[in-house]
């Protein structure tokens, strides 16, 4: 069964969930981690509308030695961030997916936690936990995470993304992994790997139908 795994520069790492690094992070909105598609903000307990011009320049010099490679200087600008800033979340996921990397799960769901506490209702910090649910097979976890992050934000296209690939891969059902598919292709018409969903998406079809006709076949008097 194909792997969905896909990770690029500068937009979620769908498979495995979040933005890591790239121009899209180097806004307040990453920094506080409540992005949103819309205009429905989600909730952030005690989270400023605007992000200190330091942090965000600090965020991004953290963004930017992630991307070059260099984990120890970024790790330690945003545990710095993190101690200073304790109203954002965003710090708080990139050390939760550095925890992943260095297969420190438990720690990352730390933070996750606490990233929760900072904005209670963040579609971005919900997926990323049902990410790692989802990761360690607690599919039933992972399930409710990625739907309460929908709660949250109904046009978060990562979450949409996510749950499909959970449908799909881990239920075996293909009718809403097709919704959610074509949810996501409908909030992110530019995705360069459009095309390749859109693939998955017929395979997907076929194998409805033959659900369908075989339910047909074992329900027929």
């Amino acid at each position: 069964m194909r792997s969905r795994f896909m990770s690029k520069a500068g937009r979620s790492a769908f498979g495995d969930g979040l933005i890591r690094f790239g121009a899209a992070c180097l806004c307040a909105a990453s920094l506080i981690g409540c992005a949103t598609s819309g205009d429905r903000p989600e909730r952030a307990a005690s989270a400023p509308e605007q992000a200190p011009a330091s942090a965000l320049a600090r965020y991004a010099e953290g963004l930017a030695a992630l991307e070059a490679g260099h984990v120890a200087r970024a790790t330690a600008t945003f545990e710095t961030l993190t101690r200073e800033y304790p109203q954002y979340s965003g710090p708080l996921r990139q050390l939760a997916w550095l925890a992943v990397d260095a297969g420190a799960d438990a720690q990352a769901f730390d933070y996750l936690l606490r990233a929760l506490k900072v904005c209670e209702a963040c579609a971005s910090v919900l997926t990323d936990l049902g990410v790692l649910h989802r990761q360690r097979g607690e599919f039933d976890a992972a399930e409710q995470a990625y739907r309460d992050a929908l709660a949250a934000d109904r046009d978060y296209a990562p979450a949409h993304f996510n749950i499909a690939v959970l449908f799909e891969l881990y239920r075996m059902r293909p009718r809403p992994a097709i919704d959610h598919y074509e949810r996501y292709l409908a909030l992110e018409e530019d995705d360069p790997d459009a095309g390749l969903i859109r693939a998955w998406v017929a395979d997907l079809e076929r194998q409805a139908a033959g659900l369908t006709s075989t339910a047909q076949i074992e329900t027929r008097p």
